[in-house]
């Protein structure tokens, strides 16, 4: 899904949810006094509104609160995964270059070690066809 249509779509839901919102602040502007019982602490009146939308708001860090912590260890575990790929990439390419050198080492060993007509395997095949051509 490409990034213009999630933008399409976030206005689409999200366009309705403040309108309800605002309808929902001008439904509820009756003035409520809030009394927390067991502490003796007592508000001017406010709208309903404002006390049911940060009753709503303080709901939502919570549960965004509780959502994060419950994800903390699959982040943990992202993390240790991330660094394992990392470290395991700089070992493919260590080892890559440690194989290149060895083979170029082996071709330029084995270039010195044999005579010069095994280097091309031409002459030693011929040689042996000449041998065996007369069975």
């Amino acid at each position: 899904m490409s990034v213009r249509a999630v933008k399409h779509i976030s206005w689409i839901v999200t366009r309705p949810l403040m309108l309800a919102l605002v309808i929902f602040s001008l439904a509820n502007r009756a003035r409520v006094q809030l009394d927390l019982w067991p502490f003796s602490w007592q508000h001017e009146p406010i709208p309903l509104s404002w006390l049911l939308l940060a009753a709503l708001f303080v709901g939502l860090l919570i549960g965004g609160g509780v959502v994060w912590l419950s994800g903390a260890k699959n982040r943990r575990r992202a993390r240790e995964l991330r660094f394992d790929k990392t470290y395991l990439e700089r070992e493919v390419i260590r080892l890559k270059r440690e194989v290149e050198r060895a083979q170029s080492a082996a071709a330029v060993s084995s270039a010195h070690a044999l005579p010069p007509s095994a280097n091309n395997g031409s002459g030693r095949a011929r040689s042996l066809l000449a041998a065996t051509a007369g069975y």
